[in-house]
């Protein structure tokens, strides 16, 4: 098995974003929340509509979220 791993450029972008999302005190990952939460969560972090939709669909793919 390989033993140094490095994060791809998405990679990092998914870490981060989602390090952001469990910041938020409010957040329970057992609940469901919007499209729209998830975008907000991007804004802030300053992504783009374009790479926000990206992660979206990388944590889907990741079957992170359903």
């Amino acid at each position: 098995m390989k033993r140094e791993f490095k994060f791809t450029q998405i990679g990092r972008i998914v870490t981060m974003y989602l390090a952001q999302l469990l910041r938020d005190k409010e957040v329970d990952i057992n609940e469901p929340m919007t499209d729209t939460y998830l975008f907000e969560i991007g804004y802030e972090m300053g992504l783009s509509e374009d790479n926000i939709m990206k992660i979206v669909s990388e944590l889907k793919t990741m079957g992170i979220v359903d």
